[in-house]
């Protein structure tokens, strides 16, 4: 089978099973259980080191915020989608949004902990590369335009 009937084929096996999450209160559950603690152990380490860190959590998502010498703000997001079953980890640099790679919901006990915790780590330590590259691209724009 080709990649993308592979793709068409998991697509739609994955509407006939069930839902990981049934309902929002799952959801909701989820971010108090899992996301949450996860947050309050990364800020627990990052106030060793930062000037503040700030937990907040939504409807459907949770966001975990600090400053420090790379960023003047950083704000690293959970984000769970019920519809489609995904969870999604947006983040924004210094008023720049941009999106990291999300993924499908396949197992509940995959989102664990360690996973909250190594998807933050992904969005950390890339941090310092993505600010240079929106800098690279700002000021290219900015040189195109006064050219």
């Amino acid at each position: 089978m080709m990649i993308w009937e592979n793709e068409l084929t998991q697509f739609y096996e994955k509407l006939k099973s069930k839902p990981v999450f049934s309902s929002k209160d799952e959801i909701n559950s989820f971010l108090d259980d899992v996301v949450v603690p996860a947050f309050e152990e990364i800020a627990a380490e990052m106030k060793k080191h930062t000037k503040s860190v700030k937990i907040k959590k939504y409807v459907s998502k949770a966001t975990i915020s600090f400053e420090d010498q790379i960023a003047k703000k950083s704000v690293f997001t959970v984000s769970v989608d019920f519809k489609y079953q995904s969870i999604s980890f947006p983040y924004i640099l210094n008023g720049t949004s941009t999106y990291t790679s999300g993924t499908t919901i396949k197992n509940r006990a995959e989102l664990d902990r360690d996973f909250i915790i190594s998807a933050f780590m992904k969005f950390f330590l890339s941090r310092a590369e993505n600010i240079r590259e929106t800098e690279r691209v700002k000021s290219s724009a900015i040189n195109e335009f006064s050219e």
